[in-house]
């Protein structure tokens, strides 16, 4: 990770690559995104495999909504756990 720090200054880019790849292998995800967060929107910092609905999905709607999982990322909750998201109140308002 660091030596992707070092060739790669003022480019996060390849980081934010290195932290998903390293992340997806550890919990054995199939796919995977990284977000920053700019204001109220939610921006794709890496994503890798991810199913084209879901890709198409994000590209329409990044603005983030109170209550929503992206919602309590932003506002520092320390672990947002979700047993079934089609049970929460923003999934069934359409805003997850």
């Amino acid at each position: 990770m660091l030596g992707v720090i070092n060739s790669s200054p003022g480019d996060l880019a390849p980081v934010f690559d290195v932290m998903l790849e390293r992340a997806m292998s550890l919990c054995e995800a199939a796919f995977g995104e990284l977000f920053t967060f700019e204001a109220e929107r939610m921006i794709v910092a890496a994503s890798r495999g991810v199913p084209m609905p879901l890709t198409e999905f994000r590209r329409q709607n990044r603005d983030v909504r109170p209550g929503t999982v992206p919602a309590q990322m932003r506002d520092g909750t320390d672990v947002v756990h979700i047993p079934d998201i089609v049970e929460t109140d923003a999934y069934k308002a359409g805003v997850s």
